[in-house]
Formats: C-alpha cells, sequence, structure tokens
C-alpha cells in the first residue's frame, strides 16, 4: 500500500533556507508575501494528497505552538507560522522538529 507523500521543511532536510540568507533588504515587511507563499504551498500540498508534514519548530513560517517574534531577538511567543497555519487550515497534521533530520 502507497503511503501519502509526507511534506518536510527543507531546512529539516539540510538545505540552507535559514531567515538571514540576504534574499530581501533589512526592514522590508514581507508579511503578505509569507502569507501569499504559505497559501500556495498549502494548496499544491493538498492537491499532492499530503496529510502531514513536519516543519522547523519555532520558525514564523513553520513553527507549531509557539515561534519566534520577529524582532530577531531571540524571543519565543505563543502561536503557529503562516505556513502551519494555512496547513492546519487545509486538514494538514502538522509536526514540529527542531535541528536536521537523519537521512535514509
Amino acid at each position: 500500500m502507497d503511503r501519502p507523500p509526507l511534506l518536510v521543511s527543507a531546512c529539516l532536510a539540510g538545505a540552507a533556507c535559514r531567515y538571514d540568507g540576504g534574499a530581501l533588504p533589512d526592514g522590508e515587511d514581507c508579511t503578505d508575501a509569507f502569507r501569499r507563499g504559505a497559501e500556495l504551498v498549502a494548496a499544491e500540498a493538498v492537491a499532492q494528497g499530503v496529510r502531514a508534514a513536519v516543519l522547523q519548530a519555532r520558525s514564523p513560517s513553520c513553527g507549531t505552538g509557539a515561534i519566534h517574534d520577529g524582532a530577531f531577538a531571540g524571543r519565543v511567543v505563543p502561536g503557529d507560522g503562516v505556513l502551519t497555519a494555512a496547513l492546519l487550515r487545509a486538514g494538514v497534521s502538522v509536526e514540529a522538529r527542531r535541528g536536521v533530520l537523519p537521512g535514509p
């Protein structure tokens, strides 16, 4: 029996995709872009039959239950990241992990 696909954060798979990757100038508010991107990812995940996701803990995008507040001071606040919230609304279960997942 085939298992449904599992969505995994790229950073947990070892990709270099930290918040400070230099893609956007400091101070630029990218909240709307993050939300649009999260909705697109959630829609594609559902289209691909994803029922579960393993995402990076505490990330403002992927955290579950607790996320960094976005001020880059290390402060963690209650809440879900934008992708986690979109996935949960779409019926995808989400688990948060820290670090990099071991390979096969």
